[in-house]
């Protein structure tokens, strides 16, 4: 129903970063690589949940089960996960890529991702990937066509509730499609059991392109490997480990 999941950009700058220890890492912009391939081109840019600028617990603690899941992603489709984190804290004390502007937001979101991951080569359509607090900036990003395609292959909302608000961007072909999706679990993207009406009214008002996908199993949290395999094929059928098959890879030079 629609192509894509979305990877995106870089490689590493100095050293590929694996899973974070001790929830420190998780205060660092990171480029997570397959541990066979430490040189593997970049798939997916993941946009992080709010967590606490200092500490190792509360939110942190979740962000890094989550880079956890990335490394699991990583290793099984041989890319490069790029991990930006946000300059922004807000009055709570938690990171978050609110305000900006949606061309703001992923400015700045390239520029992070560039930081930890260097000029390493992309694969072709990347996968922009937004958490809770990060799922809402994708999800203004798309609603505003910001990313475009064939640089981004889709952009996908998850821990996010939809947007009530009718899109005021026109609908152009190379807007990358958005995928919304939710854990069965998360009680805070569906209190009332509203997710499913307001994310297919959200999908209608940009002419349709995107989907609202089936949920997945967990909570407020990035799905399992199982699932993020289903949610990649959904978005890009056919997206195999670029060891076998190859991938085509695109932007030999890096993304700089």
């Amino acid at each position: 129903m629609m192509t894509a999941i979305v990877a995106l950009l870089i490689g590493t700058s100095a050293k590929a970063i694996g899973i974070p220890g001790a929830g420190q890492m998780v205060h660092q912009a990171q480029c997570i690589t397959p541990r066979a391939n430490p040189g593997a081109p970049v798939g997916v840019l993941y946009a992080h949940g709010w967590f606490e600028k200092r500490g190792s617990s509360g939110y942190v603690k979740l962000e890094e089960d989550n880079r956890k899941k990335w490394q699991e992603y990583a290793d099984y489709y041989n890319v490069a996960v790029a991990v930006p984190v946000s300059e922004v804290v807000n009055g709570k004390g938690y990171r978050t890529w609110g305000r900006r502007t949606p061309e703001e937001t992923l400015a700045a979101m390239k520029d992070l991702a560039r930081f930890a991951c260097g000029g390493r080569p992309t694969v072709e359509g990347l996968m922009l990937v937004g958490f809770s607090d990060g799922g809402y900036a994708t999800r203004r990003i798309a609603l505003n066509c910001v990313a475009r395609k064939p640089e981004f292959a889709a952009v996908v909302m998850m821990g996010a509730k939809p947007s009530s608000a009718t899109s005021k961007v026109a609908y152009r072909q190379d807007c990358a499609p958005l995928i919304a999706i939710r854990g069965k679990g998360d009680g805070s993207t569906d209190p009332q059991g509203g997710f499913y009406p307001a994310a297919k009214a959200m999908i209608a008002s940009i002419g349709g392109n995107g989907v609202v996908a089936e949920p997945y199993k967990g909570k407020h949290e990035v799905p399992n490997l199982d699932d993020l395999i289903y949610l990649t094929e959904l978005a890009k059928p056919g997206f195999l480990r670029i060891a076998n098959p190859p991938v085509r890879v695109t932007n030999q030079g890096g993304w700089m």
